[in-house]
């Protein structure tokens, strides 16, 4: 999707990339950076120089007219969503969308929605909502991994990884609150002021799917005994 273009290119700019490897535990730290151009303020959780993280962007409050950077305001992406990104030299461009990537969190897997690649800031990319159980189960991990399809998983750190979330949530929060879009009441993230109120999460096998809300969701599937 064309309005997070700059951001993904932002992102991945700010790492030498390294590719992951099958097979290898990767201690590198998860970290966060914020910045704020007058036209956008972005935050960004990215996992060492993988090209693998989440971001969020809010209109900035400086509100600057567009012309004064020579940026679109379709760069911004829409309020109380984080964007989980992948660089595609992690992920080669053979199709424009995929449906098998997986976050592995302390022994559930949590399928992202569909993700979809974007020429522009090559990079893949699917929107999830930040109060998806996703985030909640990323900030409290003791182990997490990354499955792309059926044959490539990779072991990533916990280091940093809840902090920088909390870090870039609350200061996208901030901004989305202070442009006009709090956080809906009943949320669950008021305290911070941040997520948004079409929040939703399939929970599947060996329970019945559940649906609570519509709209992108990353799905529970749960493993184990």
């Amino acid at each position: 999707m064309r309005h997070t273009a700059r951001l993904f290119r932002s992102a991945l700019a700010a790492v030498c990339f390294v590719g992951l490897q099958v097979g290898v535990v990767y201690a590198q730290d998860w970290a966060s950076r914020t910045s704020d151009d007058g036209i956008y303020a972005a935050g960004v959780v990215s996992f060492g120089q993988s090209g693998v993280g989440f971001v969020c962007a809010a209109r900035s409050v400086q509100n600057k007219p567009v012309l004064d950077t020579r940026r679109s305001l379709s760069n911004v992406a829409r309020p109380w969503y984080f964007t989980a990104f992948f660089s595609d030299q992690l992920i080669r461009p053979s199709q424009s969308q995929r449906r098998d990537i997986e976050y592995l969190v302390d022994g559930y897997r949590y399928r992202l929605p569909v993700v979809r690649y974007s020429k522009p800031d090559r990079a893949w990319h699917a929107q999830v909502a930040m109060d998806d159980p996703l985030f909640e189960a990323l900030e409290r991990a003791s182990f997490v991994s990354l499955r792309i399809g059926v044959l490539r998983k990779f072991t990533l750190s916990v280091s940093g990884l809840g902090p920088a979330l909390q870090d870039a949530r609350r200061f996208c929060a901030k901004t989305w609150t202070a442009t006009g879009f709090p956080a809906p009441l009943g949320s669950g993230l008021e305290k911070i002021s941040t997520p948004f109120n079409d929040r939703y999460n399939q929970l599947i096998a060996p329970v019945p799917v559940r649906l609570t809300g519509g709209g992108d969701d990353a799905t529970l599937i749960i493993e184990g005994p």
